[in-house]
């Protein structure tokens, strides 16, 4: 645990951290946060493999919420969404 504090609370942990959060505000205006994101985390060192699953992950979880969001709001119907 107290290795994982000490990466996070470090000067790449938080520069990982705002690169996230620059990221998602792309993303979430322009649709487009993967342009940024895999370059930036490529200048600050993350392997090239990891930046790829990051990038897939993030995609994932923007589009899980977006459905919900829609079905939460009542723009889709839940039975058209799973087939029940």
């Amino acid at each position: 645990m107290a290795i994982f504090l000490n990466e996070w609370f470090s000067v790449d942990g938080l520069m990982l951290f705002s690169i996230g959060v620059i990221a998602a505000m792309i993303g979430v205006m322009f649709g487009a946060a993967g342009f940024v994101l895999l370059p930036a985390m490529l200048l600050v060192g993350v392997p090239i493999h990891a930046t790829v699953a990051v990038n897939k992950f993030a995609t994932g979880i923007s589009s899980f919420t977006n459905v919900l969001t829609l079905i939460f709001k009542k723009k889709v119907a839940l039975k058209k969404c799973c087939h029940l």
